[in-house]
């Protein structure tokens, strides 16, 4: 599961596109809100909020690919703002830029170490780039944090299917 979205209200020059987005977004009505995302972005491109959201209404609708740009303003703005990092290392990993999603799972991961889903994502980057132990390392602190991590599992499963000269078994 993605990281909640609390978005404080971005204020565009006229205000009720954004403002009406932004409900959409909360509601999860992204198909609505994409258009209206987008020409705020357009119009306005130096509000971060309205890059996540637009980055995060497209993750939501699989539109990978689409996500990367406005995902990647959003961190360029604020980087510290871990929701725009974890949404964009899931469109980059969808869209196959491993080891660039594999950066942005780390930052979050190290920064919220409490966020099983980072770690499970991590660990599922990390299997894709063969580097196995560190996904083992990733998947169990996922695990150890969330028993019922689904990904976690999931993901374990996948190092279980590689091929065997590149699967390792977990560290002890």
């Amino acid at each position: 599961a993605p990281l909640p979205i609390s978005l404080v209200s971005a204020s565009s020059k006229s205000g009720a596109p954004n403002e009406c987005a932004e409900r959409l977004v909360d509601a999860g009505a992204f198909a609505r809100a994409i258009p209206l995302l987008t020409r705020v972005t357009a119009s306005e491109p130096e509000i971060p909020l309205a890059q996540l959201q637009l980055g995060v209404a497209r993750v939501r609708q699989r539109q990978y690919a689409l996500a990367v740009a406005p995902l990647a303003k959003a961190v360029a703005f604020q980087p510290e703002q871990m929701t725009a990092h974890y949404e964009l290392g899931l469109a980059l990993y969808e869209t196959g830029d491993l080891r660039a999603a594999a950066s942005h799972c780390e930052i979050v991961a190290a920064k919220m170490r409490q966020f099983a889903d980072a770690r499970s994502s991590l660990g599922s980057v990390y299997a894709r780039i063969n580097r196995v132990a560190y996904a083992w390392t990733a998947l169990l602190a996922a695990l150890g944090r969330r028993r019922r991590a689904r990904s976690a599992h999931r993901s374990a499963a996948e190092i279980l299917a590689l091929p065997t000269g590149s699967r390792r078994a977990p560290p002890p």
